[in-house]
């Protein structure tokens, strides 16, 4: 089955109160220091191994939106039949794009894409912010 992602108008670039907050975020991660320390992260935590091993299969296709530094790249990539990363921080993916050369990296805002209902129908959905440590199936 094909997927389509397409971009919407983001709320937050419109809303006041979001624009501040949003942009302070995006900043962070756009920080040269912030970025040397994702470069260094080259783990996966128990509970991303537990749901990767358990909803993942090889040969399927992996969209990893929020890669930041590439710290689940490899482990995800060696599954996947295509791998696509995806992270709002341009400097992020210049990052991705120089450790894995052999992998698809794209600048883009998870909160401006929409997957049409069809795609989740037969996924499992899996989310692990790096920063929070939690983990989420759908």
């Amino acid at each position: 089955m094909n997927a389509f992602i397409l971009p919407l108008t983001d709320p937050a670039a419109t809303d006041p109160e979001m624009v501040g907050p949003k942009a302070a975020n995006l900043e962070v991660y756009r920080n040269p220091k912030v970025v040397s320390h994702y470069a260094g992260l080259e783990y996966l935590t128990a509970c991303e191994r537990l749901l990767f091993d358990t909803y993942l299969t090889s040969g399927m296709a992996i969209l990893d939106m929020g890669v930041g530094g590439g710290r689940t790249t490899p482990y995800l990539s060696r599954k996947a039949s295509r791998y696509v990363g995806v992270d709002y921080s341009e400097e992020m993916i210049r990052l991705c794009r120089d450790k894995f050369p052999q992998l698809e990296f794209l600048v883009a805002d998870a909160a401006d894409l929409i997957f049409p209902a069809r795609v989740g129908a037969d996924r499992n959905c899996i989310w692990s912010p790096e920063d929070k440590g939690f983990c989420n199936v759908r």
